[in-house]
């Protein structure tokens, strides 16, 4: 922080505390002699809050981290370049994430991808992966599923890359996760048909993940187990729980994430033992 604010102190006679042009005697200063949004000393006095809200996150100075971001933008946000913005509501937006603030969150989320260029297509579609997501944390799935099918639509438009196919398997996953969530009034063929569109999704999701996203495969096969567990078919269920419990006992390092899901996994299997044990009495009393 100390040193974020020996930078700014440094720069102080070529960039003034504000964006508007510095006065001499009275007499407004030259426009061009001042640094233009995109010079490297401004992006450099810009990196100085990035530095410092980074150092405040770390001590858990939450309110001063914010103090930090309030001041970036009275500063810089008329003038700056597109990119720094979009960066800094980024990063606030993902800080108010982990503290639980998701409204707050997804209004920085927003203003992210309003300061994103357009031809940026797979940071937007990025972007508004990640904003479903707090909206779906919120209970919000209409307007996440929204998001999710133009993220999917605008990485489609881009040209292959590994970062394009980890934002069509997070798309695709999210869509067919959230599909599984209950429908009040719903019938049972309306909530079968609503299930045989998730593992549709979710399949493709599968078929999507890179060989080395060991996590997410893992987590999808569960995922998909319970789907099927719910649809009847027992046996792809029981496939689906075998093939992420190998998945997550194959990772190189035992991460939090194998614990969670080797949890998952046992938590689906008893589920589907024991709706298999309900049919197996049924047919007894038929």
């Amino acid at each position: 922080v100390r040193a974020a604010e020996e930078v700014r102190a440094c720069y102080a006679p070529v960039l003034p505390p504000t964006d508007e042009p510095a006065a001499s005697d009275g007499v407004p200063a030259d426009d061009a002699t001042l640094p233009t949004p995109s010079s490297l000393v401004r992006q450099r006095v810009m990196d100085t809050y990035d530095w410092a809200v980074l150092a405040h996150r770390e001590l858990q100075q939450y309110d001063a981290a914010f103090q930090q971001y309030d001041a970036f933008f009275d500063r810089f946000a008329p003038a700056a370049d597109s990119s720094s913005v979009a960066f800094m509501y980024n990063s606030r937006g993902y800080l108010h994430y982990t503290l639980g603030n998701l409204t707050a969150s997804v209004n920085d989320y927003v203003r992210t991808i309003a300061h994103t260029p357009a031809a940026d297509t797979l940071d937007r579609a990025n972007l508004m992966v990640d904003l479903g997501t707090i909206l779906q944390a919120m209970g919000d799935g209409g307007t996440a599923q929204e998001y999710y099918g133009e993220a999917e639509r605008l990485a489609r438009t881009a040209a292959p890359s590994g970062y394009r196919r980890t934002i069509l398997s997070r798309s695709l996953f999210n869509r067919g996760d959230l599909l599984k969530n209950r429908r009040p009034g719903e019938t049972e063929a309306e909530q079968i048909a609503r299930y045989d569109q998730a593992i549709t999704l979710l399949l493709r999701a599968l078929d999507t993940f890179s060989e080395s996203q060991y996590v997410r495969r893992a987590r999808t096969h569960i995922v998909l187990a319970d789907a099927y567990r719910v649809v009847g078919d027992y046996e792809a269920a029981f496939r689906h729980i075998e093939q992420g419990r190998d998945l997550a006992a194959s990772y190189v390092s035992r991460e939090s994430s194998q614990a969670e899901v080797l949890a998952l996994a046992a938590l689906v299997r008893g589920q589907v033992e024991f709706a298999v044990g309900r049919v197996a009495v049924a047919r007894q009393r038929d």
